[in-house]
């Protein structure tokens, strides 16, 4: 797991950023900071990966993601 800095003494972590991550990989990481998650879509494409594109923070503890799946499978991946 990516290890989370500290923004000040006693304040909560910073929000970790998973642009570029596998869909599963990120939301473990932001799941285990204690965030909440929402998930868009697009490009979906069954069989192929699916990567985080952009996030933003929205209220409180929730986390957008937008979630794209790759156009090809790359053979150093395999």
């Amino acid at each position: 797991m990516i290890p989370l800095r500290e923004m000040a003494a006693g304040s909560a972590p910073e929000l970790p950023d998973v642009v570029g991550f596998l869909y599963e990989e990120g939301l473990e990481i932001l799941q285990g900071a204690g965030y909440l998650v929402e998930a868009a879509f697009v490009h979906l494409d069954s069989g192929k990966r699916a990567r985080i594109l952009r996030q933003r923070l929205k209220e409180g503890r929730t986390v957008e993601l937008i979630v794209g799946c790759e156009f090809y499978d790359d053979p150093a991946l395999k």
